[in-house]
């Protein structure tokens, strides 16, 4: 009899423990499977091949058509996610960016990444440069990986630009 309290206990403080989690993560799985989804219908109305597709946090979403030289990105908000759809043709560069904030007082001040954009710079004035939110502080308290993307994504679209480039150079 004390054994299988023993058992009943062990296995209800496991479940209490684990439940949560388990909970928890099917509901991130459910929102990024949604923004994936909303991605691919906003490229499918453009009749775009999105070719690379990466989704993060349950909130941002960046694809991209290598063959039409367009960018998709998608920021969920509230159960809403908004798409942007960018013409890559018009743009030169694209870089990550870190937005930092002082923290502390006196002289244990140190800085710390409150975002992190990636930033598309045109080619002249007639475009603004656009930034992609890939990290806000606002959101979460702590940066996982999102600055090693927006590195990645960054040199993803300038070698297609380079490459996109001299398709028309030659």
């Amino acid at each position: 009899m004390k054994e299988t309290t023993i058992i009943i206990t062990v296995v209800g403080s496991l479940l209490v423990f684990f439940l949560p989690l388990y909970l928890n993560s099917r509901k991130h799985s459910r929102v990024n499977k949604k923004l994936k989804e909303e991605l691919l219908k906003a490229g499918s109305k453009e009749n775009l091949n999105l070719n690379k597709l990466n989704v993060w946090r349950s909130l941002y979403g960046l694809a991209m058509d290598k063959d039409k030289s367009i960018l998709v990105y998608g920021k969920s908000s509230q159960e809403k996610v908004n798409c942007s759809i960018v013409e890559l043709e018009h743009y030169k560069l694209c870089k990550p960016a870190k937005v930092l904030r002082d923290v502390g007082a006196g002289k244990e001040r140190h800085k710390v990444v409150s975002k992190i954009n990636l930033v598309l710079l045109p080619m002249d004035d007639k475009f603004h440069p656009i930034n992609f939110e890939m990290f806000n502080e606002d959101h979460h308290s702590n940066i996982i990986m999102e600055w090693e993307l927006a590195q990645e994504w960054a040199k993803e679209i300038n070698n297609h630009l380079i490459r996109t480039k001299e398709k028309y150079v030659a």
